[in-house]
């Protein structure tokens, strides 16, 4: 990766966002929980002893003032709805099923979450991710753009760095930071854009990262680096052995 100084910011160590403006959060799935399904839904996963949905509904409590979360989900979302609301009647929460969640992909399940909204301030993160307030605190949440990190011995398979145009690219190969599937957009233009990349048949299942690859096309997308803890995508029965 070349350069990859030019296009970094610095880590922001920032307080709970209490500007006027509404945030929303989807939390996406992007598959059925084959590789979880001894443990059921992913979100409803126990690690020390919390489930993890809790510890990122915590985190998004410690980092906004004023926000919505949407839970796009398919594979036991009966189970996902049943606990949330229970445990958070205060909050506002919504869950959106895919009823065809066998067969699609990510792309699919963030285009079902953002019918559902009309914020201008949309943040778009895997349910699968184990983050915490801090890993928040590295957006920048003026301008569109994506969470990226180093990741342990470097393994992760995708990879964020600048193309030749001098648009971020998100692909698999070489390079020193890793995609977090996170991303930040900012504005109803860059929303639009995504959402009518995402509403073609051709992207049910494809992932999030092709569809912001296209929408780097027409925009500028921020590259923010994680210098935390790595962000930790629990995406196995073996990845949750390895964390406990």
């Amino acid at each position: 990766m070349r350069n990859i100084k030019e296009y970094i910011t610095s880590p922001k160590e920032n307080s709970v966002i209490s500007s006027d403006k509404n945030y929303t959060i989807i939390l996406f799935s992007e598959s059925h929980g084959y590789r979880m399904k001894n443990y059921g839904a992913v979100q409803l996963t126990r690690i020390n002893g919390v489930h993890l949905i809790d510890s990122q509904i915590k985190a998004i409590k410690s980092r906004f003032k004023n926000f919505k979360i949407i839970l796009s989900c398919g594979f036991e979302s009966s189970r996902i709805w049943k606990h949330i609301k229970s445990k958070y009647k205060n909050l506002d929460i919504s869950l959106i099923e895919n009823p065809l969640y066998k067969t699609t992909n990510s792309c699919e399940s963030v285009r079902l979450a953002m019918m559902s909204t009309r914020s201008s301030n949309l943040l778009i993160c895997a349910s699968s991710n184990i983050f915490d307030k801090k890993h928040l605190d590295q957006i920048d949440f003026d301008k569109t753009s994506i969470l990226c990190q180093s990741s342990k011995d470097n393994k992760s398979d995708l990879k964020v760095y600048r193309g030749a145009d001098g648009s971020t690219k998100i692909d698999f190969g070489v390079g020193d930071l890793s995609w977090s599937e996170i991303v930040y957009l900012n504005g109803d233009r860059s929303i639009n854009d995504l959402y009518s990349i995402i509403d073609n048949e051709d992207y049910k299942n494809k992932f999030v990262f092709e569809a912001i690859n296209k929408l780097a096309l027409k925009h500028d997308i921020k590259i923010c680096k994680n210098e935390n803890s790595e962000i930790i995508k629990l995406d196995s029965a073996v990845k949750l052995k390895e964390i406990i």
